[in-house]
């Protein structure tokens, strides 16, 4: 609610305070000039960064099996108990909030936490969007009698990579399945291997370097995870792997049809590369010198038929491909050497995998 004073001004731009009363505002009550609004948020148990999620949420079915868990607060507490919240589409389709059991049984007037059933609203996704990332929703928040007492908007982002790193964490690449009826399924996955097709493949990454899928290539092609795609020539798919794809370090795997990747981590201070099939201890770079020594050297481990090269600095220390890969040891500290020092020992011992999985 606001209150105001009113000012009469002459044509020159001068001119008094009129009010009810010296130094009283007009009117004494004030009035209304808006309907509160509601704030979505991600509910504390999420665990979710920033508030730069506020009044958006994930456009993606499959997020959380299906259900976006929220916390709603209106910007004015509301003269009666908050009784249901719904989210609708421009075409009309109107989703109701679920409520979680109030453990105190109060009466919420300013703040109830819910849970929004995705599968009840329209299917989004960027190319339904024309390429835009996102669309609106409107919130509309209702008593026990049907009145409105507070109203808004949130934006729905559709899935992709970046998506994906942001509404779940350890998960930074876009899964794109084929169900029944030839519908896309999407959802959103730590490793292409996870990504599983309806023929029980596995998926591999495509085009962009976020998004996994089928093996796109035909069985006279073989297929390079990443920007290159399908490789054909007159030489054997063993060479078109090793002079074509991942910089001379993809081994070819005929079971997949595809060229494995070697795998790339940067994190904490280091550059790894780790072949197709193998382990590589982590060491400092050639130029630079430990620091710290003692205990077991720790490992990076790449799986045989690797399909995503690089790995984002979200997906190191703490994340479950890098407590998978590594095997527990020292990861070394790094400084660059001096004139006089001595990097003999930053050897890099490549051996194989015996069986272990990124």
């Amino acid at each position: 609610q606001y209150t105001f004073q009113l000012q009469a001004l002459a044509t020159d731009g001068l001119g008094t305070v009129v009010a009810s009363g010296k130094g009283k505002p007009f009117p004494s009550t004030g009035f209304r000039v808006g309907a509160p609004m509601p704030i979505v948020r991600p509910h504390p148990d999420l665990k979710l960064p920033g508030a730069f999620l506020y009044n958006r949420m994930p456009g993606w079915r499959s997020y959380m099996a299906g259900y976006y868990h929220i916390e709603v607060t209106l910007s004015e507490r509301s003269p009666s108990a908050i009784a249901s919240v719904h989210f609708a589409a421009d075409d009309g389709t109107r989703a109701a909030c679920e409520f979680y059991v109030r453990a105190d049984g109060a009466a919420a007037t300013t703040q109830i936490g819910c849970k929004v059933p995705l599968q009840k609203l329209p299917a989004l996704s960027a190319l339904a969007l024309g390429g835009a990332r996102v669309d609106r929703l409107a919130v509309e928040v209702r008593d026990a009698n049907g009145e409105v007492v507070a109203s808004g908007h949130v934006e729905r982002e559709a899935i992709s990579g970046e998506a994906c790193e942001k509404w779940e964490v350890g998960k930074e690449l876009m899964c794109l399945q084929q169900g029944s009826g030839g519908r896309e399924l999407q959802k959103c996955v730590g490793r292409c291997e996870d990504c599983a097709q309806a023929n029980g493949e596995a998926g591999f990454l495509i085009g962009e370097t976020s998004e996994c899928g089928s093996n796109p290539c035909s069985s006279d092609e073989v297929y390079c995870p990443g920007v290159v795609g399908c490789l054909a020539g007159a030489e054997a798919k063993e060479e078109l792997c090793a002079t074509h794809c991942g910089d001379g370090l993809a081994k070819y795997v005929a079971s997949e049809n595809l060229c494995a990747l070697p795998c790339e981590v940067a994190t904490a201070g280091l550059s790894t590369v780790v072949p197709p099939g193998s382990i590589v201890a982590l060491t400092c770079p050639a130029s630079e010198v430990q620091t710290n020594h003692g205990g077991e050297a720790a490992y990076l481990s790449c799986p045989e038929a690797n399909t995503q090269r690089y790995y984002s600095t979200s997906s190191g220390a703490g994340s479950p491909w890098w407590e998978a890969a590594r095997r527990n040891g020292t990861v070394p500290e790094c400084r660059s050497c001096s004139a006089d020092g001595d990097c003999s020992s930053n050897a890099v011992s490549v051996q194989p995998n015996a069986g272990q999985t990124a």
